[in-house]
């Protein structure tokens, strides 16, 4: 497929999804019955536009800059006959300078170029559970230093989740995975998560989850290149990686501001050395949930073989056995658009000199 074929692509996703959304702003009586059977369908979808430059590679590399368009475009649909059932689907299209033989030696976890089927999922809602199958993001919520949210894996999953008093939420969640960084797909994920929500909407609130991550199969990541940073023997992982991942949040809420800090701490139980990671990360504003300004800072250090770096998010060049700040600010606009200016410092273990990257990030999201 050409790049203008791509793009073609990534345009006719973009075309697709935003005309449903501006016919519904439109009123006409002899619509109203159309109107009203395609209330059951709710589209969604995000377009990004970033530009990236990184300095200070590891061995003499020479700076990277690059330049690329990400489109997604979907729709969730509950059938009228089936009142507990949900549908899901989107495709994805991209392009971008470079090319994707070089996606492996830049670290990404999505390939530069190419279209396909971003989602596709069936869930089942009824009282305090949910059952959803197929390909969709993750649905536990974990950090960038353990997952990156570009990915998509095909599994199952459940959810329960019931109220405490007035304001306060529990949640468990578990499933089973097959992560697809660079489309590779061989390995699996077992997770289990448990959070409690304290005070959720109030002006102070909280919370705490716990995470356990079983990973299996990860010979096809080691086969693949995709070891990144952790100690591989004979071309096979060295360590098992059974993650336990604590995080602890705290919201200071003042009219449309809220100031929120994070804590992440992991330690894999399947390494005898270099096992630990945390991240903390501190927020004001929120560029997508509002107008206005949101300024944040995280630190990040991840052990060689705390985390699996086959998936942890590429916003960061290392992926794992790294050090490093992060502080970005960010805009949002009318009509889901928003603008994000990150910068990234960040040492290798080993090494003394850093590696810097900034990103500039121009988003839509419906």
């Amino acid at each position: 497929m050409s790049a203008c074929s791509r793009l073609g692509i990534c345009l006719l996703l973009a075309v697709a999804a935003v005309l449903p959304a501006q016919a519904q702003d439109e009123f006409d009586p002899a619509f109203e019955a159309a109107d009203e059977a395609a209330s059951a369908w709710r589209p969604f979808g995000e377009a990004l536009l970033r530009g990236d430059r990184v300095t200070g590679l590891p061995q003499g590399r020479e700076d990277l800059e690059r330049a690329r368009l990400r489109l997604r475009a979907g729709a969730e649909w509950s059938p009228d006959a089936f009142e507990h059932l949900v549908l899901g689907f989107a495709l994805e299209g991209a392009i971008g300078t470079g090319a994707n033989k070089h996606s492996l030696i830049n670290n990404d976890i999505e390939k530069v170029d190419g279209a396909g089927i971003d989602q596709l999922w069936l869930r089942w809602q009824g009282g305090i559970g949910s059952l959803q199958l197929g390909k969709a993001p993750l649905p536990l919520q974990l950090s960038p230093m353990l997952w990156d949210d570009d990915l998509r894996p095909v599994g199952a999953s459940l959810r329960w989740q019931g109220s405490v008093g007035d304001f306060n939420r529990w949640q468990l969640d578990l499933g089973g995975f097959q992560p697809d960084p660079l489309a590779e797909r061989g390995p699996r994920l077992g997770a289990l998560q448990a959070g409690f929500h304290w005070h959720e909407g109030a002006p102070l609130s909280g919370g705490a989850m716990l995470a356990y991550l079983d990973y299996s199969g990860l010979d096809g990541f080691a086969r693949a290149g995709l070891g990144r940073g952790n100690t591989l023997v004979a071309g096979h992982y060295r360590d098992d990686f059974r993650l336990l991942d604590l995080q602890l949040y705290l919201r200071r809420r003042s009219g449309e501001k809220a100031l929120e800090a994070r804590l992440d701490l992991v330690r894999n139980l399947g390494a005898d050395a270099d096992d630990r990671g945390t991240r903390a990360s501190l927020v004001y504003g929120d560029r997508f949930n509002q107008l206005g300004w949101e300024l944040g800072w995280a630190w990040e250090r991840m052990q060689r073989n705390a985390v699996l770096a086959a998936v942890t998010a590429d916003d960061w060049w290392f992926h794992t056995a790294s050090r490093g700040h992060m502080p970005w600010l960010g805009y949002g606009f009318e009509g889901g658009w928003s603008v994000r200016l990150a910068a990234f410092i960040e040492t290798r273990d080993g090494l003394d000199e850093q590696t810097e990257r900034v990103l500039l990030d121009l988003e839509k999201r419906w």
